[in-house]
C-alpha cells in the first residue's frame, strides 16, 4: 500500500471525526490505518507494532475509546460461575497489549495465553504479568495450535480488515475443546463493508446446522469501539 492511499484513508478518519478533539481524531486514524481496505497481512502487523511503541497504542484506545477487553471478559465471566473460572484454559486470539487478559484475570480467569503476529504487542502484553505462554503468530486456518487445545479461545478486537478471515472460524472450532466456548466480539459494521465477512453470519449459521457448535448468545453492544455497536458472539463447541 502506497504512501498516498494511507494519507487518503488517514484523511478519511480525521474527517469522520472532525468535531472530536484532536487525540480522538488522531486515535481514530491510528485505529483505521490498521484497517484499510486492502491492507495485507505484513502492512496491518507493520501498523501495530508502530503503534504498540511508547504505550500509543493504550493511550489511543483507552476504554472510554474502545470498550471491547471490557465486553468480551464480562461476557465470558457470565458463562462460569467464579469457582470454576480458574482452570478454564484460555487463547486470547489477537490479544494485542494484552488488555482483554488483564481484564479476565480481574475476573478470575488465570489460565491464560496470548497469541498475536506483532511481537510489539505481545511485548507490552508480557508486561500485565497475566498470560502463561505467547504465540507470536497470524490466526488462519493454518495456525500451528493443536486440535483440542483450549477451554475457551476469546477475540476482541481481531476482526477486521485484513485480520483474523471470516472462515478461520472453522479452526477456532477445532482448537477447542467439546464443550468449551468460541467469543467473538468485533464491530457490528464489519459484518457489512468487510468483504471477507459478509458471509460470516451464514458460516456462523451453517456450522450450527452441522452441529459443529450451538449458539449461546449474540448480541449487540452499545459504545464498543468509537461510539459505534459491536457484537457479541458465544458459541459452545459440539465435537
Amino acid at each position: 500500500m502506497d504512501e498516498d492511499t494511507i494519507m487518503d484513508e488517514s484523511s478519511a478518519a480525521l474527517e469522520y471525526t472532525k468535531d472530536k478533539p484532536v487525540a480522538d481524531q488522531t486515535a481514530y486514524a491510528s485505529n483505521f490505518k490498521a484497517h484499510q481496505k486492502g491492507i495485507s497481512k505484513e502492512e496491518m502487523v507493520q501498523a501495530y507494532s508502530d503503534w504498540s511503541k511508547n504505550g500509543k497504542y493504550e493511550a489511543d484506545l483507552n476504554p472510554t475509546r474502545y470498550r471491547g477487553p471490557l465486553i468480551a471478559s464480562a461476557a465470558l465471566a457470565e458463562c462460569f460461575n467464579e469457582a470454576d473460572r480458574s482452570s478454564q484454559y484460555i487463547l486470547d486470539v489477537a490479544a494485542g497489549s494484552g488488555r482483554l487478559g488483564e481484564e479476565l484475570a480481574k475476573y478470575g480467569f488465570t489460565k491464560i495465553d496470548a497469541l498475536d503476529p506483532s511481537d510489539g504487542m505481545l511485548i507490552e502484553a508480557e508486561k500485565k504479568n497475566v498470560y502463561q505462554n505467547f504465540i507470536c503468530e497470524y490466526f488462519d486456518n493454518d495456525t500451528n495450535i493443536p486440535d483440542d487445545s483450549y477451554d475457551v479461545i476469546i477475540i476482541s478486537g481481531g476482526m477486521g480488515e485484513g485480520h483474523i478471515p471470516g472462515n478461520s472460524i472453522k479452526k477456532m472450532r477445532k482448537i477447542v475443546k467439546k464443550g468449551g466456548l468460541v467469543v467473538i466480539v468485533m464491530r457490528k459494521e464489519y459484518l457489512s463493508y468487510v468483504e471477507d465477512y459478509k458471509n460470516l453470519l451464514p458460516m456462523m449459521q451453517k456450522m450450527e446446522e452441522d452441529k459443529e457448535w450451538e449458539t449461546v448468545s449474540q448480541k449487540i453492544v452499545q459504545h464498543y469501539s468509537f461510539n459505534k455497536q459491536g457484537m457479541v458472539f458465544i458459541f459452545r463447541v459440539l465435537q
